[in-house]
């Protein structure tokens, strides 16, 4: 799995260098964990990067999650009408066997 961190400033200045670190994760043919704790600032053009990348990854027939994530961008996301992008791609909590 491709990890990418997502910067600090997710907004409209910083999104086309994150885009472009997404598209080769994506292009790589792996599915990509999303590493969002540290998103402090979040504007709509982030959140149409993050919509635009998970829409990539699902035409590659691969999976985009967020690995980590925080309030903000939660926060950020349902504002803009696209809580149900961060629903879709929620990482599965990891299960463990008993021994």
């Amino acid at each position: 799995m491709n990890k990418v961190p997502l910067p600090e400033r997710l907004r409209i200045d910083t999104v086309g260098e994150c885009w472009e670190s997404l598209r080769g994760a994506i292009e790589a043919g792996q599915p990509v964990a999303l590493e969002a704790a540290g998103v402090r600032d979040v504007d709509a053009a982030g959140a149409q990067m993050l919509l635009m990348a998970e829409q990539a990854a699902r035409h590659q027939g691969q999976a985009l999650v967020y690995e980590s994530c925080n309030n903000t961008l939660e926060q950020a996301l349902a504002a803009l009408g696209l809580a149900e992008l961060h629903a879709r791609t929620q990482a599965a909590p990891a299960t463990h066997d008993p021994i």
